[in-house]
Parts: C-alpha cells; structure tokens; sequence
C-alpha cells in the first residue's frame, strides 16, 4: 500500500474520533478542524515511520492536546451546538439546557484543567495515563482534577441557575446538578460527567481531513521551495549592489486615509462588539480614522450604504447577498461574527399555546429582514416543521418592536441575542426553535460592507478600518471579556440585562468557503432566486 493510501486509510479509522475530542477541547467546530488538521499534516509528513508503529492514533492524540495547551489560536469562549437535542420523554429544553450549561462552564477552565477532564471522564482514562500524557505526575493530575472539578461545578451552577433555567423554569427541578468529585445522580462516580461531554462531542459533524491534510502537507513544501529559491535570488541581488552608494532620502509618511471622520452602520445586536472595543481602545484614532457608529435597521442597510449614507455598515451576508443579485452596488468587505446556535431563536409569547412550527400555520411571523439571514433561518425552521413559507405571513419589523408585537397579533418573531436571552428572563417570551442549528451551525453570520464607489474612492480607509478592527479582534481572541464589556455600548442594554447571553465568536477574516455554504442555503431556500459565487461579491 503506497503511503497516500496508507495515511487516509488511517485517517478514515480515526479521525472522527479525534475531531470529536479536539471539539471538546476548543469548543469550537472550526478551531477542531484546524487544530487536528494541524496534527494530521505533522504525521503525513513523518508517515513513513509512524505508520509502522503499534498504535498511531495515540501518537496523534498526544501531539494533539499537547499542541491545544501551547496553541496561542484556542479561543476562551465556544460556541455550543444545540443542534438534534435527543428526545426524552419529557421536553427536548431540558437535555439542552444541561449540555449548554456544561459547554459554555467547560470553556471558561484552564486549558490543561479542561483537557484532564476531557481525558478522564470522557476518554475514561486513569490518572496514571493522563500523567504519561501530559509528561506529569499523578499527583498533578489529581490536583488539576480537583481544581477543574470544582471550578466547573462553581461555573455551572452560576450560568445554569442564572440564565438557563429562565429558558425552562418548569424543568428547573428536573436538571441534574454538578455534583461534589465522585458524587452522581444515581450511577457510578462521575458517569453523568462522561455522559454530557459525550453528548457535547456529538455536535461536531464529521470531516473528512485525510485528503485536505495531504494537500496542505504538499502545498507547505513548494511554498518552503519556493521562499529558498527567493531568498537565494535576493542575496545575489544584494551583493551585486553593495558597493553602489545611495544618497541618503527620507523615508516617505504613510499616506493618511482618504477620509478622517466615516460614519459605520451597526445593529443594536452583539455582533458589532469589536467595533466599540476598537473606538475605546483608540485602534481607530491610531488609524488617523474618526468612527461614528450610527444605530440602523438592517433592513435599511444596503440603501444606506449603496447611497453613501453609511462610510460601512453591518450586514448579516445574505443580505448582500440578495442585493449583489439586484444589481445594487454593495460588496462584503470583512468579516465580524460567528453566532452560537443558540443565540437566535424563534419565540412566541409566554403562555401561548403554540407547541410546535406546524402550529404556526396561517399566522403571522416577523423577522428583522425579509430577504437576509432572518427570513433565511425561518424558511429553514418552517420546512423542518411540515410547512412552506405560504404557509405563513412574514412581517419585517425590528428586534426592539417584536416583542410588543406578540401581543398584537402576531404568533411568533424571530429574536437574536440580547433581545432573546432578556425576553426571555422576563418571561415575556418562550423560545419555540432555536434557528442556527443543523445545517447552519458554525457559519459566518455577520460582517461588513461598503458600496463599490465607496470601496474604490477610499481604499486606504477601508484598510485603516481593517487593521483596526483586526487588533480589537485579536484582544477579544485573547481576553473575551473585552467584547463582553463592550456590549452595553453596542446593544444599549445596561451591563445588569446582558449577563448569560449566548454569545458566538468574533472573527475579522473572511470564510470563503463558510459564506458559500450559506449563499447555497439561501438559494436552496429560495431566498436567493439563482446560484450565486460569493467570490463575486467580496470586495
């Protein structure tokens, strides 16, 4: 067997497995794919020996979380798939609730605390192998257990108790609790714990890394080729005009932005976070920019932008999307957030006798945006509850009106965080549908755009906004709390209503391939009424 052969076959045997610990261990889809495609590249490129030992996999396994506690990528903060919660004979919330709490609690631990955990209740390894793993003692690993466990339990009980079981009061009795190290709900020590992150591994939908990782390995190599080839060439170049003299010259001032003061578009939702740390960090003054961030309607923020009202704006993608088909002149010029799965969900009022999506028919919905990734989400929900979009009356109306809308007619609205954690607190309102799961689940959900004469005339301010967002994101990748501080500018809400929400992650770069999976939604949802190559709409 040749050694591309060889390797995938190994790859096909394990990988599933091993990207199921890697989510566990970051918390986050694509930081999985990255960090054991990582590993999978480091091993095709010694395969010629590794693939003669007993057990490759382990190998993998120990490069793996040996490579999670150094990687300076890992984020603090995870997204938590709610997808496919599994039926129990009473209400789906409840499973959900528990996994959400323990997720999110899993990811506010140490780096080494949460792989100990994931190796000893999850893997159901020994101390004495979890030792061997890291290269430390028993008593280290004792010690860290302790320490993990008990933060964890303190975790949990402060997320669970304060925001999730506002979800779901009525289950609130029935939720297992995070017991003492060696307590359980009636089973052997800890099984509960094993059980729940099994359950959270489930989440992570399966790759196929083997091929990728082949290509990568490959790639690296000419590129490793190439740069030797150039640096050979740049010494010849040097040393053939080390004798010319230069008159000394000044060096040339960076030219400023075209414009000093730009007025941005932004949602009164937490995407837009990085934007307010980069205004009180003084990124943009650094810049030589002046932002002024001007709350809109998203669904006015195409025009706004397109005409120049807004220097930039937000936009949820398949809003340019829709409007690139139009003929509107608005591109995609950065990237913001990645929305948890269960940081938007389709409610109705509290006390409403509506159970299910099938329910809805014939009733009115209200979204944010009739042709953007709201209407996008509930097209998705409708179909997986028996129904088509003529089966209800889609409404637009704003986040801050809905809520005040289910009293005036309409059977349900679709809600992004804050709103929907807050509403919810206030039992004004009983979550339906959670909308970013499945299919949805770990896509790019917001960014920026620029009109194309803006984009063409301001070229150097479009990337003193660039490179000043992308330093807030970098602080935010490192400090989460950061963004979290800065929502109370961003969303309005005071700092008090904003504890426990559902947050995503922040990221400034642009996911090709992610904003291709939505725009093919979008058109397999008829959101979008032909194919479109999101390559054409990246300005």
């Amino acid at each position: 067997m040749d050694r591309n052969a060889s390797f995938q076959g190994f790859a096909d045997a394990h990988q599933h497995r091993l990207l199921r610990l890697a989510y566990l261990l970051t918390g986050d889809v694509h930081l999985a794919e990255d960090l054991l495609q990582s590993v999978l590249v480091r091993m095709y490129g010694r395969w010629s020996k590794l693939r003669h030992v007993d057990r490759p996999e382990a190998y993998a396994r120990r490069t793996m979380v040996n490579q999670h506690i150094s990687w300076r990528r890992r984020r603090a903060t995870g997204e938590v798939s709610i997808a496919n919660p599994p039926e129990r004979a009473h209400s789906p919330e409840d499973s959900t609730v528990l996994r959400v709490v323990l997720h999110q609690a899993l990811m506010r631990l140490t780096p080494k605390q949460r792989v100990v955990l994931v190796l000893r209740f999850y893997e159901d390894r020994t101390e004495r192998d979890v030792a061997d793993l890291l290269g430390c003692s028993v008593g280290t690993v004792k010690s860290q257990t302790h320490h993990a466990l008990a933060r964890l339990r303190a975790l949990a009980r402060l997320r669970a108790l304060a925001r999730l079981r506002a979800l779901a009061p009525e289950l609130a009795p029935r939720l297992p609790r995070p017991g003492r190290p060696g307590s359980h709900q009636g089973g052997p020590p800890m099984t509960w714990l094993g059980d729940e992150l099994s359950r959270i591994a489930d989440d992570m939908p399966r790759r196929d890394l083997g091929v990728r990782a082949i290509e990568a390995y490959h790639r690296r190599r000419r590129n490793v080729i190439a740069m030797a080839a150039a640096a050979v060439v740049v010494v010849v170049v040097l040393g053939g005009t080390a004798a010319i003299k230069l008159r000394p010259e000044a060096a040339r001032p960076v030219a400023p932005p075209e414009r000093a003061v730009i007025d941005v578009g932004v949602a009164d939702t937490v995407e837009a976070a990085p934007l307010y740390v980069a205004l009180n960090k003084g990124y943009f003054a650094a810049e030589g920019l002046r932002v002024r961030p001007v709350l809109s309607h998203l669904a006015g923020a195409v025009h706004a932008a397109e005409t120049g009202e807004f220097d930039l704006a937000q936009t949820d993608y398949v809003a340019t999307f829709v409007a690139r088909q139009q003929d509107r002149s608005v591109r995609i010029v950065g990237g913001l957030y990645r929305a948890h799965p269960g940081s938007m969900a389709l409610v109705v009022k509290a006390g409403s006798g509506i159970e299910s999506v099938a329910d809805l028919k014939g009733g009115k919905v209200a979204v944010p945006h009739l042709r953007g990734l709201s209407s996008l989400s509930v097209a998705a929900l409708l179909k997986r509850g028996g129904l088509k979009m003529e089966d209800v009356a889609l409404v637009e109306s704003p986040y801050h009106n809905v809520v005040k809308g289910l009293d005036a007619g309409l059977a349900a609205t679709l809600l992004a965080e804050p709103y929907l954690t807050t509403s919810v607190r206030e039992k004004s309102v009983r979550v339906l549908r959670p909308a970013l799961t499945g299919e949805f689940e770990g896509l790019p959900t917001a960014g920026w755009m620029a009109g194309d004469d803006w984009i063409r005339d301001n070229p150097r301010t479009l990337e003193a906004f660039k490179r000043a967002l992308a330093k807030a994101h970098r602080l935010i990748a490192a400090d989460p709390a950061q963004a979290v501080q800065a929502l109370p500018s961003s969303t309005k809400f005071a700092a008090r209503d904003l504890d426990g929400l559902a947050l995503g992650s922040y990221s400034a770069d642009l996911d090709v391939k992610g904003l291709q999976r939505l725009a093919d939604l979008a058109r397999k949802y008829s959101i979008l009424k032909k194919g479109l190559d999101v390559r054409d709409v990246i300005g």
